[in-house]
């Protein structure tokens, strides 16, 4: 940074310079040096001391997501702005109705009472990495609608009666039985 400023003999002016380093700066201590010319000749240098310090704030998450029919397609973008690598874990809720039609490469935890999906990721200065999670209720749709149309089908081809019989031996002639009594219980289960 370059600045041009006129200073009268005997008086003072402040100069207020703004300097902004990488905010993946790597941590330690730096020098900046002030250099005053007059007329294109080095007057004085001014060396200042300044140290950049660790900075690991939480990994900053953000959210996309796709649905299409019955089916959600979740994109999770976690970038560390932080100026040093390090680990953290995210973790996202995960009811259980949900999490039985979920694929992820999550561990699955539980703390609080609550189930959540958690990753354990280490990232460097300013690297992202996305976490995917598909959420597809098309297979127990599928099933549910089978089974209503085998239970329409069945319902509808069935037929409209239904027969129940018994039989009741009736008189033995020598170990034989002479006659036999057969009972049809005949019970009309359709609607006309």
């Amino acid at each position: 940074v370059q600045q041009t400023f006129d200073l009268k003999p005997l008086a003072k002016k402040f100069i207020e310079f703004t300097i902004k380093p990488n905010p993946y700066q790597q941590p330690k201590e730096y020098f900046l040096f002030f250099v005053f010319e007059r007329n294109g000749e080095t007057v004085k240098v001014v060396e200042k001391k300044v140290n950049v310090i660790t900075m690991t704030p939480e990994f900053s998450q953000d959210v996309a997501e796709k649905t299409k029919f019955l089916k959600t397609e979740r994109t999770i973008l976690v970038k560390n702005g932080g100026n040093v690598k390090n680990t953290q874990q995210i973790k996202v809720e995960a009811p259980l109705v949900k999490s039985i039609f979920t694929t992820t490469n999550a561990q699955i935890t539980k703390s609080e009472g609550k189930r959540h999906y958690t990753w354990e990721l280490s990232l460097g200065p300013g690297e992202e990495v996305s976490l995917k999670q598909v959420e597809n209720l098309r297979i127990p749709f599928y099933l549910l609608f089978l089974i209503c149309v085998v239970v329409l089908l069945y319902f509808t081809l069935r037929s409209p009666l239904v027969i129940t019989k018994s039989a009741i031996s009736g008189e033995k002639s020598g170990g034989v039985i002479t006659s036999l009594k057969v009972t049809l219980a005949v019970k009309n289960v359709g609607s006309k």
